[in-house]
């Protein structure tokens, strides 16, 4: 699964990120083309699982909101363009 999504950052930001999910490797890119050219990831994760999150946050609520749950516990919470692409990624 690839596509583009908006990812929560370490201050609390979501920002724009294309993100190929291919068995339990996730990678993260700044956009598609640099996907496409194979250029390396700015992150690479390994996933454990994908969860559904209801996309509560201190301040707001976001829609069709997803989280990667890595191997090492680690939630990154998600947010998709819309329900189908949610139901894609989980």
């Amino acid at each position: 699964m690839e596509g583009k999504v908006r990812l929560r950052n370490m201050v609390n930001i979501f920002g724009d990120a294309y993100c190929v999910l291919s068995g339990p490797e996730l990678k993260v890119y700044s956009n598609g083309d640099d996907a496409k050219a194979r250029k390396s990831p700015n992150e690479t994760e390994e996933i454990e699982r994908v969860d559904d999150w209801d996309g509560k946050g201190t301040i707001n609520t976001y829609e069709n909101g997803f989280l990667f749950v890595t191997k090492s516990a680690k939630k990154i919470q998600v947010l998709a363009p819309s329900a189908e692409e949610k139901e894609s990624w989980m």
